[in-house]
């Protein structure tokens, strides 16, 4: 069930970094999810999308009003990515 007039956006950083001396690469992007399980005392939501496809996300214990968020709740999700890489010749 939809809880209707909700709307919550929850910070997630992915981080992946191979190496401090290359190039970095930044992007944040706006995710509209349904959130399908929630797991407190773990503090991780399983939110799925329109297509179906799920993902589970860790809530920091700094992000506060998690207790407010139910099954159902449609979840605005701002997603920064970032990629840094340092090429070497052999």
């Amino acid at each position: 069930m939809a809880h209707c007039g909700k709307r919550f956006v929850i910070p997630c950083v992915l981080v992946l970094l191979l190496t401090p001396n290359g190039d970095t690469d930044f992007s944040t992007v706006e995710v509209t999810d349904t959130v399908s399980a929630i797991n407190y005392n773990e503090r991780i939501i399983t939110f799925t999308a329109a297509n179906g496809q799920t993902r589970k996300i860790f809530v920091d214990p700094t992000v506060p009003g998690l207790e407010r968020i139910q099954v159902g709740d449609q979840v605005v999700l701002l997603v920064t990515r970032s990629v840094a890489v340092n090429l070497k010749t052999i």
